[in-house]
Parts: C-alpha cells; sequence; structure tokens
C-alpha cells in the first residue's frame, strides 16, 4: 500500500475506521494479499490467490441473524464434490439456534423456515447432532450436526479438535458467537468482530486453514470411498 493510498484513507474515513481500514491492509499487504475497502469504511474484502492458500477475508455487516453488527467471514473452496454438509457452533449459540429452529419450526411455519431460515441453523432439525461423547474434549465449548456424520466426525477427529479447544480457551472468548459451516463445496466461518483488527485475523485464519486442511481431507478420503459410505451417515 503506497503512502498516498493510505493518507486518502485517513482523511476521507472517520478517524476509527480509517484507523482500522489502514490496519487491515497493512495487514494485507504483508501477505501479499489482494485488499478492497468500501468508501464509507464499514467493509473490507481481503484475497489470497496463493495455490496452496487461496482464501476470502471479508469484515462487514452481519449476514446472519445470530451474529449482531460487524462480522468476520472466511471463505475458500473445498472442491466440486457438495455433498458434505457440516455445522460446528459454539455452544451457547447452538443452544440459541435450537431453540429459535425448534419454535418456527411448525406446520404454520415450516415453509417460512425453509425458505428464510440459513442451512446452518435448519441442519440442527435436520442432521443427527454429536454426543458429547462423540465430542471428546469439545464437548465444553461446542456443538456439532451434519451428514454424512461418519464425515463430519472424521472432520473434528485430530488437529482441528486441538486447534477449536485452543481457541475456546484462549481468543475465543466465553459466549463469542463462532460458526464453521461446510456447504456446497466451501468452508466459510462467522464470528462477531466489531471492529476490524490484525490480531484477531489473524487467530481467526490460523483457525479457519485447519479446518479447511482438515475439511479438504475429508472431502477427498470420501470422494474416494463415494456413496457406499452413506450408511455411516
Amino acid at each position: 500500500m503506497t503512502p498516498r493510498l493510505l493518507e486518502t484513507i485517513r482523511r476521507w474515513l472517520p478517524r476509527r475506521r480509517a484507523d482500522a481500514a489502514v490496519e487491515l491492509t497493512q495487514w494485507a499487504a504483508a501477505r501479499h494479499c489482494s485488499c478492497k475497502v468500501r468508501p464509507d469504511g464499514a467493509g473490507v474484502l481481503i484475497e489470497s490467490t496463493a495455490p496452496d492458500d487461496a482464501w476470502r477475508l471479508e469484515w462487514g455487516p452481519s449476514q446472519r441473524s445470530y451474529i449482531v453488527g460487524a462480522e468476520l467471514r472466511l471463505r475458500a473452496a473445498l472442491g466440486a464434490d457438495e455433498t458434505l454438509q457440516f455445522v460446528v457452533l459454539t455452544r451457547p449459540l447452538m443452544q440459541a439456534l435450537e431453540t429459535e429452529i425448534f419454535e418456527q419450526y411448525t406446520e404454520d411455519l415450516r415453509t417460512r423456515a425453509d425458505t428464510a431460515t440459513p442451512d446452518e441453523m435448519r441442519w440442527l432439525v435436520l442432521y443427527p447432532k454429536l454426543t458429547p461423547t462423540e465430542l471428546g474434549v469439545l464437548r465444553d465449548h461446542f456443538g456439532a450436526a451434519g451428514h454424512p456424520k461418519a464425515a463430519l466426525m472424521d472432520w473434528l477427529a485430530g488437529e482441528l479438535s486441538d486447534a477449536l479447544a485452543m481457541a475456546a480457551t484462549g481468543w475465543l472468548r466465553a459466549g463469542t458467537p463462532l460458526a464453521l459451516v461446510v456447504q456446497r463445496g466451501r468452508l466459510t466461518l462467522r464470528t462477531p468482530m466489531p471492529q476490524p483488527q490484525a490480531a484477531a485475523c489473524d487467530d481467526a485464519l490460523a483457525l479457519f486453514r485447519v479446518a479447511l486442511r482438515e475439511a479438504r481431507a475429508v472431502h477427498a478420503r470420501w470422494a474416494a470411498t463415494g456413496a457406499s459410505n452413506a450408511s455411516g451417515a
């Protein structure tokens, strides 16, 4: 980022937004990523196109009702196979969404729930949830649901379980919503972020990279075994 562009951001945006935008643009430049800032400073888009590390980071208004205010979103493609459908949520968020979706999911409201409710919420009704025993060390902090269940358990084994447990006792403050969603051949992470901060982006990106690597590994294993494993759902 050039000094002239930095000065332009600072001149035209309110001080707090300008400082946040500059912090993220510098963060992106240090990682050789492209960065775009909304003219009003209310949104930032950063993209990495490295062959072995492609992802998109967005900060801006929340796209989900369960996150109030601004959110951080991270997205990356897994592959062409769209059969894997997983959601991992912080436990307080999962409990709140279960209450909401079960209240909606009556015969009178079924059509509205199906068309207006995000997939990750409906899956809490449609797909099996992991038991506390199946969640292991994550049981106190997270919940998970998805299809096929065996593939979901495979995803949460090993390094991703360790990364989530570390986040829960570190940068992810108690009660802070976090959603990891695998659907339509891509992985998405969502969490609140009132103002964009480089350190918080580092933490979220580190977790996202582990989740992405493990999801791609599960995707490859599942694609190799094919539909014959569907009975393990």
